[in-house]
């Protein structure tokens, strides 16, 4: 028996009896808590996921199976023209109508498929922002002035982005890059670039 990797998990089981033996249960506050964040998953199931996740699952396969990894790379490969991968990725999203979490499934079959990282992400970040519902809502709600300004001004953001993107992303000659560990090193800042 090894006490340096047994510690561990004694030090983890004594913890979790001892939340278990001071839960509050049977204080009207606390058990409103739980039931109200049980609620609230229920919900979370039964709308978003069944409503938005599993159709952008649907369009993520779609457009891996419909759309060519030729069509992919000639307009958002890495050996595109910027101005020309740019600007369809940030105009793709207008036709779809997702949010911010819908839109990573279809972020990673367009990279996946060999898109190129900064185009990649201006798809990601363009997406819920200017499609056609966001945008129909924005100007009934807020006035026609500010709908096309907040298409404009995402467009603008997107180009700053790639301008972020192409300072801190210098290519690295020589060096091979595995698509997970690129995505998964890169949730720090689209994770960012949604709560600027």
């Amino acid at each position: 028996m090894n006490w340096k990797d047994e510690w561990k998990w004694l030090t983890g089981l004594a913890g979790a009896f001892l939340v278990l033996f001071y839960l509050p249960v049977g204080i009207p506050r606390f058990n409103n808590a739980v039931l109200e964040g049980l609620y609230l998953a229920k919900s979370y199931a039964q709308e978003h996921v069944i409503l938005c996740l599993l159709p952008a699952f649907f369009i993520a396969g779609a457009i891996g199976v419909f759309l060519s990894q030729n069509t992919v790379m000639k307009y958002l490969g890495a050996d595109a023209k910027k101005v020309l991968a740019y600007g369809v990725a940030s105009v793709s999203g207008t036709i779809l109508a997702v949010c911010s979490c819908t839109i990573l499934p279809l972020f990673a079959g367009i990279y996946r498929m060999g898109a190129g990282l900064g185009p990649a992400v201006a798809f990601l970040y363009s997406g819920p922002a200017i499609n056609v519902l966001a945008i129909i809502l924005t100007a009934r709600i807020l006035g026609i002035e500010l709908g096309i300004a907040r298409e404009g001004t995402k467009l603008q953001e997107v180009k700053l982005l790639h301008l972020r993107l192409g300072f801190f992303w210098l290519p690295m000659p020589n060096v091979p890059i595995h698509h997970d560990h690129l995505l998964a090193g890169f949730i720090p800042i689209i994770m960012q670039q949604f709560v600027i």
